[in-house]
């Protein structure tokens, strides 16, 4: 009998040791890319710019700390799925990115654009400089990022919507001309401006 106990022995340690079968989880997360890419341009402030595969903002300060020549870029997503929460807003620079003055970190402002308004977030828009402003009177800034090459940046989350637009430009408080260009990513995983949800 003893015998029998010592040679069971190791088959019990086994049998404890064997893995429980377990539901893996789901992956966190959906990625979308950019439906509506847009510069906003003062010096042509009634014209709609699409830039289909293209992110560019910039700004020239002048000796009296005025700000001219500002370029913006609109980024809208449609198409986000019904129930989606915790939309967060990324950028991942890609590691070519034209950023002037070369060596200086180069702030950017964020703010949401037709908060609450996803119907008129549409990729056939009369969105323009001019008009822009008027879309989301009293919106605050909704994050600040630096544009570095080569790094990822988180800008904020909010609540999702079957669309979400932003505004990027150069941060307003930067007494100094700037300006930020790369080629948007068309393909996963991401480079460039694009929206994680359900994480």
């Amino acid at each position: 009998m003893k015998l029998f106990l010592a040679a069971l022995a190791p088959l019990v340690g086994l049998a404890f040791a064997a893995p429980t079968p377990a539901d893996v989880a789901p992956r966190c997360g959906t990625t979308y890319l950019p439906t509506i890419l847009q510069t906003l341009v003062e010096d042509t402030p009634g014209v709609v710019s699409p830039n289909p595969s293209g992110f560019k903002v910039a700004s020239t300060y002048g000796p009296d700390g005025r700000l001219s020549h500002r370029t913006s870029q609109l980024v809208g997503f449609t198409g986000i799925a019904p129930g989606s929460y915790g939309c967060q807003l990324n950028v991942a620079f890609p590691n070519i990115v034209n950023v002037t003055p070369a060596g200086r970190a180069v702030q950017l402002n964020v703010t949401t654009l037709l908060n609450g308004r996803p119907g008129d977030i549409k990729t056939a828009n009369a969105f323009t400089f001019a008009s822009v402003p008027t879309l989301s009177p009293g919106q605050g800034l909704f994050g600040t990022i630096n544009a570095v090459p080569g790094t990822h940046a988180v800008v904020n989350s909010e609540a999702c919507a079957s669309s979400l637009a932003f505004v990027f430009e150069i941060s307003v408080w930067q007494a100094f001309s700037a300006s930020v260009d790369f080629v948007q990513g068309t393909y996963l995983p991401p480079s460039g401006v694009y929206l994680t949800a359900n994480c």
